[in-house]
């Protein structure tokens, strides 16, 4: 199976940034899974959590970025996983 560095999706919200950090990522050489969304159309935050979680329990990668409107949500809906610990950040 092929891994990747990180893991990333984001909400309709956090897509255009989604996409930035992606790029970025990308510059610096590192292997990026993007779990989704792939546009702006309303989404349901839990579900694109739930994707990047999955993709970690199962060593896809070990890091994973969710990025939503406030992050709040993506955080709580990460943590509902006892094998994963997500922290919201803000500035990097």
């Amino acid at each position: 199976m092929k891994t990747y560095d990180i893991v990333i999706a984001s909400d309709h919200s956090g897509y255009e940034l989604k996409s930035i950090i992606i790029e970025y990522l990308q510059k610096k050489s590192l292997s990026v899974y993007d779990c989704g969304t792939h546009n702006t159309q309303s989404v349901d935050y839990p579900d694109y959590a739930k994707k990047v979680v999955n993709n970690i329990i199962e060593k896809l990668a070990r890091i994973g970025i969710l990025i939503g409107d406030t992050g709040i949500g993506m955080s709580i809906a990460a943590n509902r996983s006892s094998e994963i610990r997500a922290a919201l950040c803000v500035n990097v």
